[in-house]
Parts: C-alpha cells; sequence; structure tokens
C-alpha cells in the first residue's frame, strides 16, 4: 500500500493500491511504466490480469478498474507491506473492504 498525499484531492493521506487512470492515446504497459517511476519506486518485472472491479459509487465518479497481480523488484519502493487481516485503519475502503478481499480470494482459490 502507498498512502496518498495529505493534500490529495481523492481519500487525502489514506493508504492505497497503487494505481492510475489510463491517459488518452497510453497503452497498459505506458500506464505501469508510469506507475514505476512516479508512485511505486519499483521495478515491475512481470504482470497478470486477475479481474476487474466496478466500482459505480467512487467519490471521483464511476470507476472501472482492472486489477492485476504483479511481481515486483525486490528493492524497497515508496510504499509499506501489510498483512490482509491487518491493514491501516485509513486504508480506503473499497480497496480494505472490495479489491484485497477479491484479489486475497482469487490468490488463494489458485485461478492465478
Amino acid at each position: 500500500l502507498i498512502p496518498r498525499k495529505e493534500d490529495d484531492s481523492a481519500y487525502p493521506g489514506q493508504w492505497h493500491l497503487p494505481g492510475s487512470v489510463m491517459r488518452p492515446g497510453e497503452e497498459i504497459d505506458d500506464v505501469f511504466l508510469r506507475l514505476e517511476k512516479s508512485e511505486i519506486g519499483i521495478n515491475i518485472l512481470s504482470k497478470k490480469f486477475a479481474f476487474h472491479f466496478n466500482n459505480p459509487g467512487e467519490a471521483r465518479g464511476h470507476f472501472f478498474s482492472l486489477i492485476y497481480f504483479c511481481i515486483l523488484d525486490k528493492k524497497q519502493g515508496r510504499g509499506e507491506w501489510f498483512f490482509v487481516d491487518d491493514l491501516p485503519k485509513n486504508t480506503i475502503d473499497h480497496h480494505a473492504h472490495g479489491v484485497i478481499p477479491d484479489a486475497v480470494k482469487l490468490w488463494f482459490v489458485g485461478k492465478i
């Protein structure tokens, strides 16, 4: 998880899963390269699409997210690792109660 900046317009100071919107003209790989450089600070060695997450009630509008499982370089990046049953209290709600539990279920069912 990565903390959002205190002056962020959406979820200031809350912990979140790294991610981004796709900008006009971008491909998926462009988004991942941007995330490596600007958000997580770790090289993504591989990625695999896992599932989509539909969030029509997101504070900034209707978000339809593509969720990927990623293998990261072993270097420390900008975020912190947490056990899934011990997330920070100020984790973005739809991450803590939606995306993360769905990812854990999928991972342990072995469909990845």
